[in-house]
């Protein structure tokens, strides 16, 4: 019984340990963006470079995830990143409240 709860509390330090080194960077943001307006505007191909000059963008890391805004004009877009991976919350307009995204 001991055994097992060792076991328990080893893998949960082994899960929090990944979370912790696999909170994805702004450059992984950035193609996330990037890729999602590629869906709305398939002809047009934003480098990230271009993003980083024409939009603003602010990741707030914590010790398991981090979460990333991305400001272009009147647009605010929410992210989510955990484990490596980039999660889509929400849109935001000037003037609007934020709609959050569908779940499907």
């Amino acid at each position: 019984m001991k055994l097992f709860k060792h076991l328990h509390l080893l893998a949960l330090l082994l899960l929090l340990a990944f979370l912790s080194i696999s909170n994805p960077s702004e450059n992984t943001y950035l193609e996330r963006v990037s890729d999602d307006y590629a869906q709305y505007h398939p002809k047009m191909d934003i480098p990230l470079e271009v993003l980083e000059q024409v939009g603003q963008s602010n990741r707030t890391t914590y010790l398991f995830f981090s979460t990333y805004d991305y400001r272009f004009g009147n647009m605010r877009i929410f992210y989510l990143g955990v484990a490596n991976s980039v999660y889509y919350l929400g849109l935001q307009r000037k003037g609007q409240e934020k709609r959050p995204a569908k779940v499907v």
